[in-house]
């Protein structure tokens, strides 16, 4: 099941375009190890997570510890761990667990409006982007300016970045900036 399931989170993280997970209630042990493996981690006001494996006499499973680290650093990782602690939405903002809060109510229109925000520019320019924080994140500093030169590189002069310049140069002129 471990195995199965790193497959599948790595497959999710390593998505080519912006993930988001919408957290509702009650998500513990497996659902927050899941929601880590997204890009982005937005809470209802109504959200209680939690990391609570250690109650059950496990660890975590599916790469949720590793995740942990990557988000919070090693120490916050290993309280949250250790402590079994269930958080409101407050305390996983603070933790830097998750990246807003939504209103319960509101909360899937309140997430499409954020995913709206991060989508208003080409899918393919989106997924570089993407590419580029990943690598950065994973690799040292060299690989990493290497990669974003070259990521660079296939976009300048392309269609899709004439189009763009030629858009936002009739932008300026016409709101005179």
């Amino acid at each position: 099941m471990s195995y199965y399931m790193h497959n599948i989170l790595k497959k999710i993280r390593k998505l080519p375009l912006i993930s988001v997970s919408l957290l509702h209630g009650a998500t513990l042990g497996g659902g927050a190890e899941i929601s880590t493996f997204c890009d982005y981690i937005l809470v209802s006001d109504n959200t209680k997570l939690g990391f609570v494996q250690g109650r059950m006499g496990i660890t975590t499973a599916w790469g949720g510890g590793t995740r942990l680290v990557q988000l919070v650093g090693q120490r916050k990782a290993l309280e949250i761990l250790a402590s079994g602690k269930i958080f409101n939405a407050q305390e996983c903002l603070k933790l830097d667990l998750a990246y807003k809060i939504v209103n319960t109510e509101q909360r899937l229109e309140q997430a499409l409006d954020f995913v709206r925000g991060l989508t208003a520019y080409h899918s393919t320019i989106i997924q570089s982007m993407k590419l580029v924080t990943e690598v950065a994140s994973e690799e040292s500093l060299e690989k990493s300016l290497d990669f974003e030169r070259n990521e660079f590189y296939t976009k300048w002069g392309s269609d899709i970045n004439k189009e763009a310049v030629s858009k936002n140069i009739r932008f300026v002129k016409n709101e005179k900036i």
